[in-house]
């Protein structure tokens, strides 16, 4: 019995260690996690864009099944074609793009380049 209990203690001791462990502050994200420094590749053609936000039709979208996502720009984001740098205000509707984006704290992604694609 009293072995019992103490591996009762044991394993309610390390729950609460990891619990402990893995609380943050807001904003926090730990390594290992999506987080701001994983990048992720999408394709498509912006189907609308303003100074905040682009959205983008993605290229694996079914003919009839239009597949967006919505994309949030900072003064960060940088815009090419090839080598020149551009303004985002130099973006189009209708242009083909490659963006790479970073996932934000609040699970949105924020475009980090966007590359024209001819």
């Amino acid at each position: 019995m009293k072995r019992l209990f103490i591996l009762s203690v044991l394993a309610f001791s390390l729950v609460l260690s990891a619990q402990y462990r893995t609380r943050r502050s807001p904003g926090q994200i730990p390594a290992g996690e999506a987080g701001p420094d994983l990048l992720v590749d999408f394709r498509g053609t912006v189907s609308a864009l303003t100074s905040k936000k682009l959205t983008l039709t993605l290229e694996e979208s079914k003919k009839g099944e239009e597949n967006t996502m919505d994309l949030s720009l900072s003064r960060k984001t940088a815009a090419y074609d090839g080598d020149k740098k551009l303004k985002l205000a130099d973006l189009k509707t209708g242009q083909v793009v490659d963006i790479e984006a970073k996932k934000q704290i609040d699970g949105s992604m924020e475009a980090v380049t966007i590359h024209l694609n001819h």
